[in-house]
């Protein structure tokens, strides 16, 4: 259950950096829908798209320096 939550505040942190939804549905090639559900809680965050996630929050990162 512990991973559920870190993976969907990692997916919240990914919406923040990429400027919203929208954006990040589209950087991860995701439906805003399925990106929706994932936020929600109502459909179980794949690893990958995890890990997509942690990507781009590296990377908006790395753009900061």
């Amino acid at each position: 259950m512990q991973d559920r939550q870190t993976y969907r505040s990692t997916l919240q942190h990914a919406v923040a950096i990429a400027g919203g939804r929208l954006f990040l549905a589209a950087r991860m090639r995701v439906g805003v829908a399925r990106l929706r559900r994932w936020l929600e809680g109502r459909e179980a965050i794949p690893d990958g798209v995890f890990l997509r996630a942690v990507d781009v929050i590296f990377d908006g990162y790395a753009a900061k320096k």
